[in-house]
């Protein structure tokens, strides 16, 4: 989570309201209300367990703001709220149909000119992670990913409902961690010896035009 904010803060100025879509566990909001540039940090998640936790973890924060269970579009969340809405790991597990229903619902929550920062793994190849149940013969994906994105077909998707590309590229989320004595040699090792460190993750930062 340390490293996709860094990543953020290189790119855009990371402040505001704040929306993290699909809470789960809280890592992601646990960094951003330790943020000191942000005045609100809300999530929303389809799980009820995933908001349980959150309530459990965060809601004597006062910076915390909505946690909403999404149990249908459009939600409970206010319309054109956020600065920025988080959308991270999850837009390889929907259906077209639950894709844009979620990009749609994005679009409505977040403000004018806000920006949308979305993960995905890059040009994932889905057969190398399909996996075959003992019992029924069934083949799927180990994780349940069913679709796979380039920067073009994600910058192309999300462009549809509003969002103009600020950034969208293959990165190494782990050169983006946290500064540190330690970090720095280990950077400058890998130059000396010229290693290539692979690019596995695709990050779009889109910027809302309403």
């Amino acid at each position: 989570s340390s490293n996709i904010i860094e990543f953020v803060e290189q790119n855009i100025k990371l402040e505001g309201k704040v929306l993290n879509y699909g809470g789960g566990q809280g890592f992601l909001v646990k960094e951003l209300l330790n943020n000191d540039n942000l005045d609100e940090v809300s999530a929303c998640d389809y799980s009820n367990n995933s908001i349980s936790i959150l309530n459990d973890k965060f809601s004597k924060n006062s910076k915390f703001k909505y946690n909403v269970q999404l149990s249908e579009l459009p939600s409970k969340l206010p319309s054109d709220s956020f600065d920025i809405v988080f959308f991270l790991e999850t837009v390889e597990h929907l259906t077209d149909d639950e894709l844009f229903s979620t990009l749609n619902e994005i679009r409505r929550v977040i403000k004018n000119n806000g920006y949308l920062i979305c993960s995905t793994r890059n040009n994932e190849i889905l057969e190398k992670n399909h996996i075959m149940c003992p019992d029924c013969g069934c083949v799927f994906h180990r994780v349940q990913h069913i679709r796979s994105f380039t920067s073009d077909s994600l910058s192309e998707i999300i462009g549809k409902v509003g969002f103009n590309t600020h950034f969208c590229n293959a990165v190494n989320l782990q050169s983006f961690k946290e500064k540190s004595y330690l970090n720095l040699i280990r950077k400058i090792k890998r130059s000396i010896l010229n290693q290539v460190t692979e690019k596995n993750n695709l990050m779009f930062i889109g910027q809302m035009n309403k």
